[in-house]
């Protein structure tokens, strides 16, 4: 080699992404301590928080008797629970609610009530009206028909509306054998939540109309109810939307009141409101000390930071050593030959035992063939780091293959160290440069080139020692 700096590739290291990831997930170890301290260190952070923001509902504490005002709010705060519990009861089992405003099905029955005498006529319609409008009909139904035995009356009398037109539109006055008689036409609308229930639902109202007219025979006077049309129709129902919307937002902002009205409260006054409710007892310690799971958020946070915090240092530690951290790296930085690397982690057997012992069958085996074809049967290993008894065993299981196939072999230090072997290095007059990842400093390196440039020894090449 000449004596410039050619041994060079850049001046500019680039960073090998894929090592950097493969190094960091290395100390797997070192990351887990780190996550460990951050769950433990904002885990008691979190529960010394929760401690402090309140007392549990059942610790045994002096307590001190709310003022009328206090009393009053905590009272107002009840009764805003209560109300705002059975208007989302309400949404959420409400066949109305559910229904698609947009997309309203409906059936339309029209009925005559025929053959009745002027003072039956209004008795009858006055009592199918009943029937029909204040829950009978609905209960009817729930009880005797399968489709709807889970669906409480009160929903169901929702879905059925009954009325009439004007008497001068309705009202027919016959005269049939000298008896006066008259006829008058009912209405009856079904919904349904789609077009299969509205029908169902029709159905089972005219088998329960059809009962009910024995009924109202008896008590009222001979008539006949007879079914003249049925109609089913979609359409757009703008009241049911108006009346969607006016629920939810009711229900909104009286959980928007009662938030703003516990957050204001005393820590004496959740607890009353909290025994008053009768809320469950998971939603009590939330309402006095915060959220339950608020420790297990700040163990995970904790978690997150320990990793993060942990990666950071691992990164700056690994940009600022400025150190050999790969075999890509070296190559890409040196024109030095690199015939490989060697596993230091543990003792690789000259066969080839195990993963270890492969990798150092290889590179000694390219160092070899590069002997042979440079005819060198002088090698001074020289150490470009301090080395201690691990790596010492593997170097000597290298210069004892070195001896074995007749490559007079010894070892070196890093040149500044010990001027005692520089007659040593003019001897042998081949350098094999061994370096340590992570050790083994790219300035340290260039000066022991410098070194060996200047002094006209020969550098056949690098083999790295990998501990990692």
């Amino acid at each position: 080699m000449d004596r410039t700096d050619s041994y060079k590739k850049a001046g500019e290291l680039e960073i090998d992404l894929a090592d950097l990831m493969c190094s960091f997930f290395m100390k797997w170890k070192q990351t887990a301590v780190c996550a460990l301290a951050g769950m433990i260190l904002l885990g008691g952070y979190g529960y010394l928080k929760n401690q402090n923001a309140g007392v549990p509902v059942q610790a045994v504490t002096e307590e001190t008797e709310l003022t009328e005002n206090e009393q009053w709010i905590v009272a107002e705060a009840v009764q805003l629970k209560k109300e705002n519990d059975a208007v989302e009861e309400y949404i959420e089992n409400s066949i109305l609610m559910q229904a698609d405003a947009y997309h309203r099905e409906s059936v339309l029955l029209q009925y005559c009530i025929q053959g009745a005498d002027l003072h039956t006529l209004p008795k009858a319609v006055e009592s199918y009206a009943a029937f029909l409008s204040y829950g009978q009909a609905a209960e009817a139904v729930q009880k005797s028909d399968q489709l709807f035995q889970d669906t409480q009356a009160v929903y169901l009398a929702e879905l059925i509306t009954a009325w009439q037109a004007a008497d001068s539109q309705q009202e027919i006055i016959l005269d049939s054998s000298g008896d006066w008689e008259t006829e008058k036409v009912m209405y009856v609308e079904v919904s349904g939540k789609d077009r299969k229930m509205a029908q169902q639902l029709a159905d089972a109202v005219q088998k329960e109309l059809g009962k009910y007219a024995s009924a109202v025979k008896k008590k009222c006077g001979s008539h006949e109810l007879v079914l003249l049309n049925e109609i089913s129709r979609t359409r757009a129902d703008n009241t049911l939307l108006l009346q969607q919307r006016e629920k939810r937002s009711l229900l909104k902002t009286g959980r928007d009141n009662l938030e703003t009205m516990t957050d204001g409260m005393s820590e004496m006054q959740k607890k009353a409101y909290a025994e008053e409710s009768g809320i469950e007892k998971d939603e009590e310690t939330n309402i006095i000390t915060g959220s339950g799971t608020s420790v297990l958020k700040y163990m995970i946070l904790g978690l997150c930071v320990g990793i993060f915090a942990y990666s950071c240092v691992f990164v700056c530690l690994y940009l600022m050593r400025n150190a050999v951290r790969s075999e890509n790296e070296f190559q890409e930085y040196y024109n030095i030959p690199l015939y490989g690397s060697v596993s230091v982690r543990k003792k690789a057997g000259k066969t080839g035992q195990g993963k270890a012992g492969n990798r150092m069958d290889q590179t000694l085996g390219r160092v070899r063939l590069a002997c042979k074809k440079q005819g060198i049967q002088k090698i001074c290993l020289a150490l470009e780091f301090l080395g201690g008894a691990q790596e010492q065993d593997v170097l000597e299981q290298i210069l004892q293959q070195f001896q074995d196939w007749g490559i007079h072999a010894v070892m070196g230090k890093v040149p500044d160290s010990d001027i005692s072997q520089w007659d040593m290095l003019e001897e042998a007059g081949t350098v094999l440069l061994a370096c340590r990842i992570g050790e083994t400093t790219y300035p340290m390196l260039n000066h022991a080139m410098d070194f060996y440039l200047e002094n006209d020894i020969n550098v056949m090449g690098a083999v790295l020692l990998d501990g990692r």
